[in-house]
């Protein structure tokens, strides 16, 4: 059924979440491949105030810190005897992650929600949403109010 799971991470408790949740499934289905994915956006598109230099060394920073935060999950995850592969890739991140998950093969993609409504999905807009309405695959979301379990 699932072979390949892609989880995007940003370094939020909800990607966390979505991550253990990823592993459960995989420990449930024998699986022994999670790719993770930090989606960087482009500085100088967020921040039209700034040069064009400052925004590059900002981009280079997100990317560093970017690095250094998936090295660490894909070290957790090896542990537990799962291969994984940390992913950095730059651009609009439900673009970035179908089309990553379409090239790559992933069977799943298992992502943490807000659970934002009304005006402040408005405002501020929903990656899950997104993702979810135009996912090739199948799309998991874990909500803040769920509780993973190893037993």
């Amino acid at each position: 059924m699932f072979k390949k799971i892609l989880v995007p991470m940003d370094g939020s408790n909800l990607s966390e979440l979505a991550l253990a949740n990823a592993v459960l499934i995989a420990s449930n289905f024998g699986l022994t491949e999670i790719n993770i994915i930090h989606v960087v956006e482009p500085f100088k598109s967020l921040a039209h105030w700034v040069s064009d230099d400052v925004a590059l060394k900002m981009e280079n920073e997100a990317v560093r810190v970017a690095r250094k935060y998936l090295d660490q999950n894909v070290e957790k995850l090896t542990l537990k005897g799962i291969r994984a592969e940390g992913i950095i890739a730059k651009g609009n991140p439900p673009e970035v992650i179908r089309e990553y998950a379409v090239k790559t093969g992933v069977d799943l993609i298992v992502m943490g929600t807000h659970g934002r409504t009304g005006f402040s999905r408005l405002m501020f807009g929903s990656v899950a949403s997104s993702v979810t309405h135009n996912s090739p695959v199948p799309v998991m979301l874990v909500p803040p109010s769920t509780s993973v379990s190893d037993k």
